[in-house]
């Protein structure tokens, strides 16, 4: 027996669709910040400003 009271159960089970929901939201959030970070090439901040002429 695992000794977990009947009323915590059943709130655990009753809080499965709300972990599942988080989770789901999660995963696309993650999704986004990889198509983010692909679209600009793995850069994780701006590209320094470079002078036209490298030696001004």
């Amino acid at each position: 027996m695992l000794e977990v009271s009947r009323s915590g159960y059943y709130r655990w089970i009753a809080g499965a669709q709300a972990r599942a929901a988080r989770q789901a939201d999660e995963d696309a959030l993650v999704e986004e910040i990889r198509e983010i970070h692909t679209e600009h090439l793995g850069n994780y901040r701006a590209l320094r400003a470079q002078p036209a002429d490298p030696c001004e």
